[in-house]
Protein backbone atom coordinates (compact mmCIF):
# COMPACT_ATOMS: atom_id res chain seq x y z
CA UNK A 1 0.00 0.00 0.00
CA UNK A 2 1.27 3.50 -0.44
CA UNK A 3 4.44 1.98 -2.65
CA UNK A 4 5.88 1.13 1.19
CA UNK A 5 7.83 -2.36 0.75
CA UNK A 6 7.17 -4.37 4.06
CA UNK A 7 9.45 -6.98 5.10
CA UNK A 8 7.40 -10.75 5.26
CA UNK A 9 6.08 -12.03 8.55
CA UNK A 10 8.67 -14.01 11.02
CA UNK A 11 7.81 -17.76 10.71
CA UNK A 12 7.64 -18.94 14.71
CA UNK A 13 5.25 -22.35 14.06
CA UNK A 14 9.23 -24.17 13.76
CA UNK A 15 10.21 -22.69 17.55
CA UNK A 16 9.29 -23.94 20.99
CA UNK A 17 7.98 -20.53 22.14
CA UNK A 18 7.77 -21.01 26.09
CA UNK A 19 4.04 -21.02 26.98
CA UNK A 20 2.75 -21.30 23.73
CA UNK A 21 0.73 -24.29 22.40
CA UNK A 22 -0.12 -24.34 18.52
CA UNK A 23 -3.83 -25.84 19.51
CA UNK A 24 -3.62 -26.77 15.12
CA UNK A 25 -0.53 -27.56 14.55
CA UNK A 26 -0.79 -30.11 17.70
CA UNK A 27 -4.27 -31.75 16.23
CA UNK A 28 -2.25 -32.21 12.69
CA UNK A 29 0.22 -33.73 15.02
CA UNK A 30 2.84 -30.86 13.65
CA UNK A 31 1.89 -30.77 10.13
CA UNK A 32 1.06 -28.24 8.30
CA UNK A 33 -2.40 -28.31 7.32
CA UNK A 34 -4.96 -25.44 8.44
CA UNK A 35 -8.08 -26.43 10.33
CA UNK A 36 -10.68 -24.36 11.25
CA UNK A 37 -11.02 -24.21 15.68
CA UNK A 38 -14.92 -24.94 15.26
CA UNK A 39 -14.21 -28.46 12.91
CA UNK A 40 -11.69 -29.46 16.20
CA UNK A 41 -14.02 -28.72 18.18
CA UNK A 42 -16.81 -31.08 16.50
CA UNK A 43 -14.27 -33.54 16.04
CA UNK A 44 -13.51 -33.79 19.91
CA UNK A 45 -17.02 -33.31 20.24
CA UNK A 46 -17.08 -30.17 22.47
CA UNK A 47 -19.71 -27.00 21.30
CA UNK A 48 -18.72 -24.58 18.70
CA UNK A 49 -18.61 -20.76 19.67
CA UNK A 50 -20.57 -20.13 17.17
CA UNK A 51 -23.72 -19.27 17.65
CA UNK A 52 -27.14 -18.43 15.40
CA UNK A 53 -26.08 -14.91 15.83
CA UNK A 54 -22.75 -14.51 15.61
CA UNK A 55 -19.70 -16.60 13.62
CA UNK A 56 -16.36 -15.07 12.75
CA UNK A 57 -17.85 -14.04 9.47
CA UNK A 58 -20.13 -11.85 11.18
CA UNK A 59 -17.88 -10.11 13.37
CA UNK A 60 -17.72 -6.75 11.30
CA UNK A 61 -21.35 -6.58 10.48
CA UNK A 62 -22.08 -6.74 14.02
CA UNK A 63 -19.36 -4.26 14.98
CA UNK A 64 -21.43 -1.76 12.16
CA UNK A 65 -24.46 -2.25 14.08
CA UNK A 66 -22.92 -1.59 17.30
CA UNK A 67 -23.73 -4.81 18.91
CA UNK A 68 -20.62 -5.20 20.87
CA UNK A 69 -21.88 -7.20 23.41
CA UNK A 70 -22.80 -10.01 20.75
CA UNK A 71 -19.15 -9.68 19.55
CA UNK A 72 -17.33 -9.92 22.89
CA UNK A 73 -19.37 -12.81 23.70
CA UNK A 74 -18.57 -14.63 20.99
CA UNK A 75 -14.76 -13.76 21.18
CA UNK A 76 -15.24 -15.03 24.98
CA UNK A 77 -16.58 -18.31 23.59
CA UNK A 78 -13.94 -18.60 21.24
CA UNK A 79 -11.39 -18.76 24.02
CA UNK A 80 -13.49 -21.23 26.32
CA UNK A 81 -13.39 -23.61 23.32
CA UNK A 82 -9.87 -23.35 22.40
CA UNK A 83 -8.80 -23.96 26.26
CA UNK A 84 -11.23 -27.00 26.26
CA UNK A 85 -9.63 -28.03 22.77
CA UNK A 86 -6.14 -27.58 24.67
CA UNK A 87 -6.88 -29.48 27.73
CA UNK A 88 -8.47 -32.54 25.26
CA UNK A 89 -4.85 -32.45 23.29
CA UNK A 90 -2.77 -32.07 25.87
CA UNK A 91 -4.45 -35.01 27.81
CA UNK A 92 -4.21 -37.11 24.80
CA UNK A 93 -0.82 -36.00 22.90
CA UNK A 94 0.77 -34.25 26.39
CA UNK A 95 2.68 -30.84 25.31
Amino acid sequence: MNNIAVKPFVDLSEFHVLGVYDTMRAWWLGGRNRVALDDIAWALGLESSKTSEVEGSRVFELYQAGKLAEIREYNLNDVRVTRRVFERLVASFGR
